[in-house]
């Protein structure tokens, strides 16, 4: 990967070849979007809400605090970049920054992921205990559907949720000596191995293509496992994946969907990428 395009090669956003800002991301975005809708002959908009569930799964974003940079206070946070789209003010505030994980050295501005990093199910469960306690009935390994904050952007999430709960009745019908929190952790185990398996085996070869797939050895086998893993490789997601390349598939998903307080399909990327 090339190393990013600071102004100062440090942290400071990039500037055109005449050292001044571009222009704002949500003009640009809505100007490449003015492209009619495409059908394709078996791609649905399907593969944009699950691109969504992937991105939230291995990467999650936060600030230095909840300060308004559209504000006047707030516009003078060196952190604060109120994108100005259509002559609005939009809430922008840079992400927190991270050191380099291999020699803890700080060149340059690296992004602070908050999530696992692992396609691991925390898009649904959560990264916290706190967030999974709020998920949980504490019940028959049951989880409450209607606690998931990101279901009202993305009704698979309320799908996968509701999986977990039909699960967790079966596994509690079959094993009635089981606790709640076993019959919960397992029912979790068995949800994640299945997001893994839809992504690997349905998404991916869509995405990246089957040559792709079997060339960087990501193709299922049918029987036995992958014998390559190693602990001592850390695992861990780059910011053209987290930042470019899920986002852009979030594009397939149709302007129908938008509601009445959303004004353009940008601002509904825009929403469905900061509000994970």
């Amino acid at each position: 990967m090339l190393p990013p395009d600071y102004a100062d090669g440090k942290s400071l956003p990039r500037q055109s070849s005449t050292h001044t800002a571009l222009p704002s991301p949500l003009d640009v975005a809505a100007t490449l979007q003015a492209v009619p809708p495409n059908n394709h002959r078996y791609v649905t908009s399907l593969l944009g809400a699950w691109s969504e569930l992937v991105l939230h799964d291995l990467a999650g974003t936060g600030n230095l605090d909840g300060r308004n940079c559209c504000s006047d206070e707030g516009a003078r946070h060196e952190e604060c970049y109120g994108r100005l789209g259509r002559g609005q003010c939009r809430q922008y505030m840079r992400t927190l920054p991270a050191v380099d994980m291999d020699d803890c050295s700080f060149d340059y501005r690296n992004q602070m992921n908050l999530a696992s990093s692992y396609l691991d199910g925390s898009a649904v469960y959560g990264n916290t205990d706190q967030q999974v306690e709020k998920l949980r009935t504490y019940d028959a390994g049951l989880v409450n559907v209607s606690a998931c904050s990101a279901c009202q952007t993305n009704a698979l999430y309320s799908a996968i949720l509701k999986e977990h709960n039909r699960i967790a009745v079966n596994l509690g019908q079959l094993n009635r000596h089981w606790s709640d929190e076993r019959l919960f952790l397992e029912s979790k185990r068995i949800v994640t191995a299945e997001i893994q398996h839809i992504t690997f085996n349905e998404y991916l070869p869509i995405v990246l293509g089957e040559e792709a797939i079997v060339h960087t050895e990501l193709e299922l086998k049918a029987h036995g496992r992958f014998s390559k893993y190693s602990s001592a490789k850390r695992g861990g997601v780059y910011n053209e994946v987290a930042i470019t390349a899920l986002p852009a598939l979030l594009s397939m998903l149709p302007t129908n969907i938008m509601n009445e307080t959303v004004e353009s399909f940008a601002e509904m990327v825009d929403l469905l990428i900061t509000n994970a």
